[in-house]
């Protein structure tokens, strides 16, 4: 059993690290599928990503419903028990905000435009997607 030293330490075992907080605040916003996330955090690695994902459902913090289709959808969403991280997640955002207003003379200098980059590929237009069949196999294998 383990023990802690002072509570905070339960929470960082859940919630720490460089990644697992971003994708809280992402899902904190709704259900997100693998590939959303990983075009919102373009510092992470896939294996990262998934590791970080996992860690996060098996301490019920976050549900990952798979549909059962081809290719397969998996999508990621707050459990009722991780939506309770809301509040934290919030004043952590806020406090980042007067941090980066205090440190920075443009804001636009340090912050991405992740709500730009997420319409970019949510509102791509069917016309815009090429099928697979009518790639050579050199495009497939580069794509």
């Amino acid at each position: 059993m383990i023990k802690y030293n002072i509570p905070v330490e339960a929470t960082l075992e859940v919630i720490g690290g460089k990644w697992k907080v971003v994708i809280l605040c992402y899902l904190t916003k709704g259900t997100r599928r693998t590939g959303q996330l990983k075009r919102l955090m373009p510092g992470i690695t896939q294996k990262m990503l998934t590791q970080q994902l996992r860690e996060l459902e098996n301490d019920g913090i976050i549900r990952r419903v798979i549909y059962n289709q081809v290719p397969p959808r998996v999508e990621y969403s707050l459990t009722e028990y991780g939506q309770t991280l809301s509040e934290t997640l919030d004043a952590l955002c806020k406090w980042g905000e007067t941090h980066i207003d205090n440190n920075y003379p443009c804001r636009d200098d340090v912050l991405l435009n992740t709500e730009e980059l997420e319409r970019k590929f949510t509102d791509k237009k069917i016309s815009e997607v090429v099928p697979a069949a009518s790639l050579t196999n050199r495009e497939k294998i580069s794509s």
